[in-house]
């Protein structure tokens, strides 16, 4: 019994041991968290209406995702597309997409607040169509 509990215990003390690769240095818990340890972030995270789905920004690019089953990376607008929308309404244009001024109201209907005016724009698979047009 003895060396039944002998064995298992250093079984598992040595195993214990590779659970670790790097040892962390106090300049890597210190500076890494800023470098190398650095969270991704994900610019404007929202909810497509009351969908399973959810967008963000990447690389100017409002982009799609399915919460259920993981489905990515679906293109919804561009800033090059948005860009035409806003000159077609004299809206002058972004040098970035603005992340932090949309918010869906539907799952087909999104609403944008730039340059002191609310817009909204109705998605559709290649039809985009501005639905409401607001001076602030």
């Amino acid at each position: 019994m003895r060396i039944l509990f002998l064995i298992l215990f250093l079984i598992f003390y040595c195993k214990q041991d590779f659970a670790q690769d790097k040892i962390f240095t106090i300049q890597d818990a210190v500076v890494g968290q800023w470098r190398q340890y650095y969270p991704k972030q994900v610019k404007g995270l929202k909810w497509k209406g009351e969908s399973d789905f959810f967008t963000y920004v990447e690389n100017n690019e409002l982009i799609s995702e399915d919460a259920k089953t993981g489905k990515k990376k679906k293109t919804i607008l561009s800033l090059e597309k948005l860009n035409e929308i806003l000159k077609e309404n004299k809206i002058e244009s972004m040098s970035h997409f603005p992340y932090y001024s949309y918010d869906w109201q539907s799952e087909n209907i999104i609403k944008f607040s730039l340059a002191n005016r609310i817009f909204m724009e109705r998605i559709l698979t290649f039809v985009r169509k501005i639905i409401k047009l607001l001076t602030l």
